[in-house]
């Protein structure tokens, strides 16, 4: 018969105990992958050939990172890279940022990155900013036929009367935002050629035009568009799916609200906030409903997230939708510890 000692026993026990009781931080080992800092990456508009006045565009949309998609990533800049960020913390999902320089000179522009476990990247990018000597900005103005219409009504837009003390309008350069502070949705094109627009969405639309010149001194110029409803505004209707609907705190899960719909809005309109425990608060700040959203849950057994769907007349309606958490195998749960 197999025998122990009794001061075996007791080392034993205490070695598993010590084991046991070891915190071994999540992200360091096979069942829980460390964290990798995200990538830092801009653009920038005009790469070149700016001069004081000119309104730079920095576009950090291709900044990734392996666990956390773009709209969980936050970005901040130092214009001229002396160490202190001259930007708080900004969705790099969001339109181009903007800024000009005051006098000529080579800067130095550097964007720094933070994923949602707070691992940074920075990147730096070099303007050369001229005297613009005796060029002075355009003067844009927009012009847009029918002044209202139903959804779905064709708009044309003209920048045709736009002028410039040095340039001809044929020499100016126009760009179009249908929707004012949402990114520009057209490339810069000859500022007489007009522009065609459906808006899918009901509401007083405020259309951005930006005119620049030859010299890269530019201004920009909203102008009104009546969108006018078809029929009354009714609520959307949310919908949301997750997948997997099981897993454990390694599982990266899959939020879908694309399956919503409104009668007048069309789903890239629609805006989705999150409540990632169902307490009937929202966890998020409101973003488009037209993406999905991936993330992981810590916890043990069912969880249940919550939407709320919001329509561009502000009417909402929610879903929700519930996943189940597990504990890892027991037999290697003490490498899944936490601190």
């Amino acid at each position: 018969m197999f025998h122990i000692s009794a001061t075996r026993l007791a080392w034993t026990l205490l070695m598993m105990l010590i084991f046991l009781s070891v915190p071994v931080v999540a992200g360091n080992t096979p069942l829980h992958p460390a964290n990798t800092p995200p990538v830092a990456a801009f653009t920038i508009d005009p790469p070149s050939g700016g001069v004081v006045g000119t309104w730079y565009y920095f576009d950090p949309s291709s900044t990734h990172d392996n666990e956390d998609s773009l709209e969980w990533l936050q970005i901040r800049y130092d214009w001229e890279n002396d160490g202190v960020y001259d930007t708080s913390w900004l969705n790099p999902a969001n339109p181009s940022l903007r800024h000009r320089y005051d006098t000529p000179g080579t800067y130095t522009v550097r964007m720094l990155v933070k994923d949602n476990d707070d691992a940074t990247d920075s990147v730096t990018h070099d303007i050369v900013v001229g005297d613009p000597g005796s060029n002075t900005a355009p003067v844009p103005r927009c012009v847009v036929t029918p002044a209202s219409g139903p959804v779905g009504t064709t708009f044309t837009f003209s920048a045709a009367t736009s002028t410039d003390a040095q340039d001809s309008t044929a020499d100016l350069s126009a760009r179009w935002a249908w929707y004012s502070g949402g990114g520009y949705d057209t490339d810069w094109q000859s500022a007489t050629q007009d522009q065609t627009h459906q808006f899918n969405r009901h509401g007083i639309q405020e259309v951005e035009l930006e005119v620049r010149d030859r010299g890269m001194l530019s201004d920009s110029v909203t102008c009104s568009v009546d969108v006018t409803p078809e029929q009354p505004n009714a609520p959307p209707t949310a919908r949301l799916s997750i997948t997997p609907t099981t897993g454990d705190f390694t599982t990266l899960f899959t939020l879908d609200p694309t399956a919503s719909t409104d009668a007048l809005d069309d789903i890239s309109y629609l805006e989705v906030c999150y409540d990632w425990d169902n307490s009937g608060d929202c966890d998020t700040s409101w973003k488009n409903a037209s993406s999905v959203y991936q993330r992981t849950f810590d916890g043990l057994g069912p969880k249940t997230i919550r939407i709320v769907i919001r329509d561009t007349g502000d009417l909402t309606d929610e879903a929700s939708a519930t996943i189940t958490l597990s504990s890892l195998n027991p037999i290697f749960l003490p490498f899944a510890i936490k601190n």
